[in-house]
């Protein structure tokens, strides 16, 4: 008989849920970071040059923790990241 629920248990289910939760929220603060970043260098930079740096840029590595760590080093709130980014 095969188990009609795709985890054996409600604990996995539970750590899945929380961990995809994780890489949405990773998604969303690399995208604020993103938008922030190119507000800023649109004055000095173009677009293809940005995006060329965005795209060596050493986040794109980071998990979640990681990612929350780097950005609060750099003084960004991380709520106010997310918020930011849900207005874009």
């Amino acid at each position: 008989m095969v188990n009609s629920q795709p985890y054996p248990n409600e604990r996995e289910r539970q750590v899945f849920e929380a961990e995809r939760e994780k890489d949405q929220i990773t998604k969303r603060l690399k995208s604020a970071f993103k938008s922030l970043a190119w507000q800023y260098h649109q004055q000095q930079i173009d677009e293809g040059e940005f995006n060329i740096r965005w795209q060596n840029h050493p986040i794109h590595s980071m998990d979640y923790y990681e990612t929350v760590w780097y950005l609060m080093q750099k003084g960004f709130c991380i709520q106010e990241l997310l918020n930011t980014e849900t207005q874009t």
